[in-house]
């Protein structure tokens, strides 16, 4: 879709007189820098490092004793089964008594019978498969226990404090200690333990089924139902952010700033991002199919180069709509739109609340109808900010006290038919972003803005919107059924 009144990114981070937009003014910068020693603000850094890494190394400690307490419950599993299952492959002592005795019985009322050679004793095909993988899965699963342990003592090191003299020297060991966990690749280790006990489960159940196929074939469909769902979703869970990952980077673009709410896959999991790095890495060994798809307008080499982390995929998508002309964040606004809707009830966190929608450069009707869900009344008045505050003081005075104003029929008039939320719709975005930019037109009437007021307008028709919302929209601060 083309853009309405395009705007370049350069002139949304630029000033009026060209010069670069800095969100601390040079004067607080300045008195900031006076404020604190070398050594404070050494110590400042230190601390801030210092916390990041103790969350990162808690993290990967609290996932290691998830799976350590997973690891010894299966491996008791597995060797409950064990004790069985090694017993099928060796004679039975039992039965080989029963038989000398039926021998020797026979013997006893026939002088002259000739008891035949014993057969060597041989463990069925299934009895052999079946105790194969049952002790890989014993192995597998502590072996995974073992690496789980092996980490937490690697971690604990790499935590220990050591005796520097300043908080500079204290950030450089840190730093070296981080750069050689990359290094030596540790964050892999931590990630393949739990593959490994995956694994480990994975091969258990073919164990099972392979067993309970020598034993019944009711038995056998029973646990394939229910083995098959359970595999099935951790296949599908484990391809899923791979496909939503790609699709979503390749089908954006930069000139396409109202497409739809980009959602992340929050299936994400060690074995997930490797699957994801290998397909992101075959793909780009097909130039072929890149070429093809960057002429139908496809982000094919954002799509197929991954990301460092799952978090910085995730920024990657919270970022995408910052490019906009609109200047419309929308994944700020709409975290503000479930905050207000969950916690406005809450006294201590409505100064803040008002404090935020303030500071956005955004028009208060803008305000009062994305995150409030006041499209009925923007349509009767043109919204201020203390109509902002004073609906977050106390919402119901506000409703009432704007159903006195401009009369009871303002509650049954028509108001477009957006869903909830709105800016997971893309109409809803669509409308959001037109009303936001025509406030933005109105503030200074001249001869441009009216100019790119009509064509917006009729950007908007044609986009569909008026049919799309049920109503006649004719501009940003006035509308007709």
């Amino acid at each position: 879709m083309s853009k309405v009144a395009p705007t370049s990114l350069e002139e949304g981070l630029t000033s009026e007189d060209g010069a670069p937009k800095s969100s601390i003014p040079p004067s607080r910068m300045g008195a900031s820098n006076k404020s604190y020693t070398i050594e404070e603000s050494w110590d400042a850094l230190h601390r801030v490092v210092d916390k990041y890494d103790d969350d990162t190394v808690k993290d990967w400690k609290e996932d290691i004793d998830t799976l350590l307490v997973f690891a010894g419950l299966f491996s008791a599993v597995v060797t409950a089964f064990l004790i069985e299952s090694y017993k099928w492959l060796q004679e039975d002592t039992g039965e080989a008594t029963v038989s000398l005795l039926k021998q020797v019985s026979q013997q006893l009322r026939d002088p002259q019978f000739a008891p035949a050679e014993p057969e060597a004793f041989r463990p069925s095909t299934s009895s052999i498969r079946i105790n194969c993988l049952w002790f890989l899965s014993l192995i597998l699963a502590l072996v995974s226990g073992l690496l789980g342990i092996l980490c937490k003592q690697w971690l604990r090191e790499h935590r220990r404090d050591a005796a520097t003299r300043t908080s500079a020297g204290a950030l450089a060991l840190r730093q070296l200690r981080r750069d050689s966990l990359e290094r030596w690749h540790v964050q892999e280790f931590i990630a393949t333990t739990p593959i490994l006990l995956e694994l480990a489960l994975l091969i258990f159940f073919v164990g099972l089924l392979d067993l309970a196929w020598t034993r019944h074939f009711a038995l056998f469909v029973v646990c394939m139902i229910a083995i098959g769902l359970g595999a099935g979703m951790y296949i599908i869970t484990t391809f899923l952010p791979l496909i939503a990952t790609i699709y979503t980077d390749m089908t954006q673009s930069d000139d396409d700033v109202m497409s739809s709410f980009r959602f992340i896959c929050p299936y994400k999991s060690p074995q997930a991002w490797a699957v994801y790095r290998f397909t992101c890495m075959l793909l780009r060994q097909l130039p072929f199919v890149g070429s093809l798809l960057v002429k139908r307008g496809y982000s094919w080499w954002t799509a197929v180069t991954p990301p460092r982390d799952w978090s910085s995929s995730d920024m990657r998508v919270l970022t995408s709509y910052h490019r906009n002309p609109f200047d419309l964040k929308v994944y700020e606004l709409r975290a503000l739109d479930w905050a207000t809707l969950m916690l406005q009830e809450r006294p201590s966190i409505v100064l803040h609340f008002q404090n935020i929608l303030q500071s956005l450069s955004l028009h208060p009707s803008v305000i009062m109808t994305g995150v409030l869900n006041y499209w009925a009344l923007a349509m009767w008045e043109d919204l201020t900010l203390s109509d902002v505050q004073e609906e977050l003081r106390d919402m119901t005075k506000f409703q009432r006290t704007k159903q006195q104003g401009l009369g009871w029929y303002t509650l049954f008039s028509r108001a477009p038919s957006i869903p909830d939320p709105i800016l997971h719709s893309p109409v809803g975005m669509k409308m959001m972003m037109f009303h936001n930019y025509w406030h933005s037109l109105v503030e200074q009437i001249n001869i441009t803005t009216v100019h790119d007021l009509n064509r917006s307008i009729s950007q908007f028709q044609v986009e569909g919107l008026p049919k799309a919302i049920n109503l006649r929209f004719f501009c940003s601060i006035s509308y007709c059924c």
